[in-house]
């Protein structure tokens, strides 16, 4: 017997709409797939049948009887190969059902012929023989036919109310007997098709309906990941032109800072020439002016060599072993006269061992000293230099007693030429802190600075362990 599931029609994944007409269509399948063994079972049945009541029928009306069977059976095994080469079947979904039933109703008159044409008079055993025959292929065209009730229905009563007719027509007890069993056997097999139609009807539909959903789960799957391709496409796309982007400013920030170097090394010479050799020719004013030229030229040298120190923070760091002991050591050693100056003191927490890029986490440490030597309050300098471990990072704090800040102020200050002070009071360009943020989160950390006006400042910065 030939598979009874879905072939070419049934390997697309379905939505829930086509169910229905899907789940037609795989019951009339399963009617047409059972009919070539259901066929040849009703074939082998009937030998036998004719076999037996050749002892009480004549042999003339056995041959017509057995050759209408076996025609019967090659005319639905041909409409069953029909069914199986038809290019579309759903296009035709109710001529095959009509075809299906009409082939199971001509089967049952056949069979049922047997009790008007094959049934003796006055021979017991032989009527049973009958009654057990044709009830056997009932009970038998459950499986096969119950895919399609109708299609049993029209069996089971064509088979089966020739033979309890017969039996009610004779006067014996047993003859009444039988009929009344007959018919009650006709309507326990129908109800036990009409529960086999039932079950097999809600498996399919749950098969049907689930490979919807998964058609539709698989679809919405490929719908998401189209979507992610092209954000991951286009995010690609967004890095590559932000990166060169980057690129290219910094290259114009190196490249604007180098060429402003020249310019202003010739206007400071020049200016201070003008002022070693002509400053007692000038009056007080010239001499004013003289001044605020030399320190206009100089602030604009600082600056320009604090954009040329962030253009180059753009590069990746060059991770080592850096010992931060040994670097603090050589900051402070470059401050030696600054902190002299300002009597502070420097202390510090035993620092341990990063992975870093030494010049650049040195730029840090010049820089967070600078900013706390430079913002000192009227009371003596105290700097302290801390290190805590904490999961997965180290967390460096340098502390000071300076003039501190309003917190509002915290996540200003790192920001380009973002200055609190003016350049009379506290000179400087507003880059340095700039340049920390670069820097500490190029190394994957963060920066932040805790403090209140009047009481100090902790700037603490992160980075990651080895």
């Amino acid at each position: 017997m030939e598979s009874g599931f879905p072939r070419a029609e049934s390997r697309r994944q379905p939505t829930r709409q086509d169910v229905v007409p899907l789940l037609q269509l795989e019951q009339l399948r399963l009617l047409y797939d059972y009919l070539p063994i259901s066929q040849l079972v009703s074939v082998v049945n009937a030998l036998v049948f004719v076999a037996v009541q050749s002892l009480v029928i004549s042999w003339g009306t056995l041959i017509g009887w057995l050759y209408a069977i076996c025609m019967l059976a090659l005319v639905r095994i041909a409409g069953g190969m029909a069914f199986r080469r038809a290019a579309d079947a759903s296009r035709q979904l109710e001529r095959w059902r009509r075809y299906a039933i009409a082939g199971a109703a001509a089967s049952g008159i056949v069979w049922g012929s047997a009790a008007m044409f094959l049934f003796p008079s006055m021979d017991v055993a032989h009527q049973v023989f009958v009654a057990f025959m044709i009830g056997g292929m009932v009970a038998g065209s459950v499986t096969t036919l119950a895919p399609v009730f109708p299609a049993f229905v029209a069996f089971a009563v064509l088979a089966l109310v020739p033979v309890i007719a017969r039996f009610t027509l004779e006067h014996e007890i047993i003859q009444y007997a039988m009929g009344w069993m007959t018919l009650v056997f006709l309507v326990a097999v129908v109800v036990i098709a009409r529960r086999s139609h039932n079950s097999m009807y809600d498996l399919l539909r749950l098969r049907f309906e689930n490979s919807a959903l998964v058609g539709e789960l698989l679809a919405t799957q490929g719908m998401l990941r189209r979507s992610h391709e092209e954000l991951e496409k286009r995010v690609a796309e967004r890095t590559t032109e932000l990166s060169q982007t980057n690129a290219e400013l910094q290259r114009l920030a190196y490249v604007a800072s180098h060429d402003l170097q020249e310019p202003l090394r010739n206007t400071a010479n020049f200016a201070l020439l003008l002022d070693s050799r002509y400053r007692d020719r000038l009056d007080a004013d010239g001499r004013e002016f003289l001044q605020i030229i030399v320190a206009g030229v100089k602030h604009m040298r600082t600056l320009v060599d604090d954009l040329l120190s962030h253009s180059r923070v753009g590069t990746p760091p060059q991770l080592e072993p850096t010992d931060c002991a040994a670097l603090l050591r050589k900051v402070l050693s470059n401050f030696r006269s600054a902190i002299a100056e300002s009597e502070a003191s420097v202390t510090s927490d035993p620092l341990p061992v990063v992975q870093a890029d030494a010049r650049q986490l040195e730029q840090v440490f010049t820089n967070l000293l600078s900013n706390a030597i430079k913002f000192r309050s009227p009371d003596p300098l105290r700097v302290h230099v801390g290190v805590e471990e904490r999961p997965g990072e180290w967390v460096f704090t340098v502390r000071d007693n300076g003039i501190g800040m309003a917190p509002r102020y915290a996540g200003q200050v790192f920001e380009m030429f973002e200055r609190l002070h003016s350049q009379a009071q506290y000179p400087g360009t507003g880059i340095g802190l700039a340049i920390c943020k670069k820097i500490i989160e190029g190394h994957h950390g963060r920066i932040w600075v805790d403090s209140e006006e009047g009481r100090g400042a902790a700037f603490s910065f992160t980075l990651p362990r080895a």
